[in-house]
């Protein structure tokens, strides 16, 4: 597993990845973006990222769906901000937004960005099984979102979130 602390490095090893010259191995790996929500690790593919951005004020939507804690203004454009442990997107700790890819502008709220892994899919894990009353898979599958597994990063079980029809 390789981690990428600067962007330069980062940005050089996916170029690298994605040219003709790259072997095998790196091609084949799997970039996953690092992210606390709370004390909590999830992974996502960087492949379903826009990009991280800073999340300014969010104004809340009457009546919505359970994890959309309300809307911001990302770069001129009106973005949904998603709260995956349920705790308002209006406090003061609110850091980041990871800005997904697709036709509507999606953010996941997030309180620290850690770095960009590079693993082999076959460590990721399938996902264990949950309760019935699951709010994370709840809020997830109401995105368009999945558990797709987790990967063991720093000692602990990291969830891999992913697109739901790939």
């Amino acid at each position: 597993m390789q981690s990428f602390k600067d962007v330069g490095g980062l940005i050089g090893r996916l170029l690298k990845a994605g040219s003709q010259t790259a072997n095998d191995t790196e091609r084949a790996q799997l970039w996953l973006l690092i992210f606390y929500i709370g004390s909590s690790p999830f992974a996502i593919n960087v492949e379903n990222t826009e990009g991280v951005v800073y999340c300014g004020r969010v104004s809340p939507l009457p009546g919505a769906p359970e994890g959309v804690s309300g809307v911001t203004s990302v770069r001129g454009r009106i973005t949904l901000v998603v709260d995956l442990d349920g705790r308002s997107c209006a406090s003061a700790d609110t850091k980041r937004l990871i800005l997904l890819k697709g036709d509507s502008q999606l953010g996941l709220r997030t309180d620290k960005v850690d770095t960009v892994v590079g693993i082999n899919p076959q460590a990721v894990k399938s996902p264990s099984v949950r309760e019935a009353a699951d709010p994370l898979g709840d809020t997830l599958s109401g995105l368009g979102l999945i558990e797709r597994g987790s990967f063991e990063y720093q000692g602990c079980d990291v969830p891999v979130i992913d697109e739901a029809n790939p």
